[in-house]
């Protein structure tokens, strides 16, 4: 999936993807680079409706008051678990840049981190959830 950025703004930036569509993505002061690509390929175009009048909202519709969205809580494989908890890729390869030159301090520090995570994080089935990340 293709995408350009076409606008920024504190709260949102504008996407326009490969097929012409275009999103608002809604943006936190907390996001990092990863979260806001992320949301950008959920807000991606995946299947839309064929004519307009199949879809369940129109032009003018208004509400008394905002509808409580229900959620399931979102949950986690150890998988997941621990590819949000490993150094970032950025990181590992300085430190084996690092490595390479001789110095293998970062390395190491790198290497500790990511046997943390797999003992914290262990290769069963247990189901996270985000505060246990």
């Amino acid at each position: 999936m293709k995408y350009k950025v076409t606008k920024v703004e504190v709260d949102g930036i504008t996407v326009e993807y490969e097929d012409k569509a275009w999103a608002l993505i809604p943006i936190l002061k907390t996001d990092t680079e990863q979260d806001i690509k992320g949301r950008i390929g959920e807000y991606a175009t995946k299947e839309t409706f064929s004519k307009t009048s199949d879809v369940p909202l129109a032009v003018g519709f208004e509400a008394d008051t905002v509808e409580e969205v229900t959620t399931e809580e979102v949950t986690y494989t150890y998988k997941q678990a621990r590819a949000a908890n490993y150094p970032q890729t950025g990181d590992q390869l300085d430190a084996l840049h690092w490595a390479r030159q001789g110095d293998d301090t970062q390395s190491k520090a790198v290497d500790e981190a990511i046997k943390a995570v797999k003992a914290k994080y262990p290769k069963d089935d247990t189901v996270y959830k985000a505060e246990d990340l």
